[in-house]
C-alpha cells in the first residue's frame, strides 16, 4: 500500500511524502454486494463478509480502485 500525507500536494515520483507499507497479513472475503455511487458508472464500494462458523458475517465495504475506463462495461 502506497499513502502520503494528507496536507501535501500530489506530484508523482518518489517522494519522502510518499510511504510505502507491504502487506504483510491477507485474509479471504465474499462480494455479497455494492453501494452505489454517483461516479465510475454507479459503483461506490464493494460489501464484504467473511466465513464465520459456517454463516456469512457482515466485514465492511471496501473502495474498489476503479477508474471511468475499467468501470463500464
Amino acid at each position: 500500500m502506497v499513502s502520503k500525507l494528507l496536507d501535501s500536494p500530489y506530484r508523482s515520483g518518489r517522494r519522502e511524502e510518499w510511504v510505502k507499507a507491504k502487506c504483510i497479513k491477507s485474509d479471504e472475503f465474499i462480494v455479497i454486494g455494492y453501494e452505489p455511487g454517483g461516479s465510475y458508472g454507479g459503483l461506490g464500494s464493494l460489501l464484504l463478509a467473511a466465513a464465520e462458523d459456517g454463516k456469512l458475517a457482515y466485514i465492511g465495504g471496501v473502495g474498489t480502485g476503479f477508474n471511468s475506463e475499467s468501470a463500464l462495461p
